[in-house]
């Protein structure tokens, strides 16, 4: 193999490994007291109601509320989002796509209600009487009839 093509061959492999480098696995990191939610512009604070997300592209959004999240997504994201939810308890980030959300009436930062949980049960054990937890699809669903966030009020 010729010195020409044995430096083309090592460009090539270089670009793609700083190419698969430069998208992070895993949530993107939040900056408490400092982070500003893309979707109402307040400024995160507590973890148990936030949500992240992250693009195809890179691109990285952060939310104050579960809600906004939500909101966010149904309104305004386009294309392919990976969406991860902050438990309500303990630091774990779960994947939006297979958490539970219960609107428990919590005092959340925009109002919303909304937490989320690992599994089912979790979510059932702390929603109001007459309140079914929602999965991913059913969230945005409901999201999107009500145009807005999904709030305490109703199942």
């Amino acid at each position: 193999m010729s010195a020409t093509r044995v430096r083309t061959a090592f460009s090539l492999a270089s670009l793609l490994l700083l190419a698969c480098a430069s998208t992070p696995a895993g949530p993107p990191v939040v900056h408490w007291g400092v982070d500003e939610c893309s979707h109402c512009h307040m400024i995160l604070s507590e973890p148990r109601y936030a949500a992240v997300a992250r693009s195809a592209n890179g691109e990285e959004a952060r939310f104050d509320d579960l809600g906004c999240m939500a909101a966010w997504r149904v309104a305004e994201a386009r294309g392919k989002w990976t969406i991860w939810a902050h438990a309500s308890a303990g630091d774990a980030w779960l994947p939006a796509a297979t958490a539970w959300f219960v609107p428990a009436g919590a005092h959340t930062p925009m109002g919303s209600g909304l937490l989320a949980f690992a599994d089912r049960g979790a979510a059932a054990a702390v929603a109001p009487a007459g309140v079914t937890p929602l999965d991913w699809q059913a969230l945005l669903a409901r999201t999107g009839a009500r145009g807005s966030h999904p709030s305490t009020s109703g199942t």
